[in-house]
């Protein structure tokens, strides 16, 4: 999740429980967003072709 690095003093008020399972990303810029968002993930599953032979 990409969040703004200004927030960044809020996260406490995000509970526990809910940080544990985000993967969060402060920014600053635009361009680090860009980055991050086209950047592969490690352990994404390949993509699967649903085109049909039909």
């Amino acid at each position: 999740m990409l969040l703004p690095a200004r927030n960044q003093k809020d996260a406490e008020e995000i509970p526990e429980s809910a940080r544990r399972q985000l993967d969060l990303h402060w920014i600053a810029r635009v361009d680090e967003a860009e980055a991050l968002a086209l950047t592969p993930l490690a352990n994404q599953a390949p993509e699967t072709d649903v085109a049909s032979d039909a």
